[in-house]
């Protein structure tokens, strides 16, 4: 995979400032030593996304990332779940996009306990009812985004009915086209 971080902040829409590379930066790097572990019925795989990773900084700082190839070979089309780029940037908040990525890759994890997503999102909140408004907040969003249909929170479990129609978030106005 070959971009600029130039290209790559523009089509996060993210802001070029400095605080957004240098995040952007720290991201590459936390792919690059990650370790990821996948299984299923067939087989279990143990091992890097990203391969390695080579910047180029003379030449509008290019990167080369070079995907580990039996993990790419895992995102087949009957594989594990996609979540388009385009779609995913119109998610808003940290915890939404955790929970998007929980939700397309676990089709029967709901009903769910908020204490089992607090503790794997790595939320930071120090009370559960503080976690809780994010995770309204978060459901919230991704009704917006026609992730899920509908959802409610009673008393310690989520329960939500994934949207017939993903993948089509509807574009903010200020960022349509």
């Amino acid at each position: 995979v070959h971009f600029t971080l130039r290209s790559l902040l523009k089509d996060l829409a993210w802001d070029p400032s400095g605080k957004s590379t240098q995040r952007l930066r720290s991201s590459f790097m936390r792919l690059a030593t990650a370790t990821v572990q996948m299984e299923s019925p067939e087989f279990q795989y143990v091992g890097h996304l990203i391969e390695e990773v080579v910047c180029d900084k003379v030449h509008d700082e290019q990167y080369y990332f070079r995907l580990s190839p039996r993990m790419a070979n895992l995102f087949g089309p009957d594989q594990y779940a996609y979540l388009g780029i385009r779609e995913r940037t119109q998610i808003k908040g940290l915890l939404a996009k955790w929970l998007h990525g929980y939700i397309e890759s676990n089709p029967l994890g709901f009903p769910a306990h908020i204490d089992d997503l607090r503790r794997l999102s790595g939320s930071t909140a120090a009370e559960r009812y503080r976690f809780t408004a994010n995770l309204r907040d978060a459901l919230t969003e991704l009704q917006r985004c026609d992730v899920v249909e509908t959802w409610r929170v009673e008393r310690t479990v989520v329960f939500l009915k994934r949207s017939a129609t993903r993948h089509r978030c509807a574009p903010t106005p200020s960022r349509a086209r």
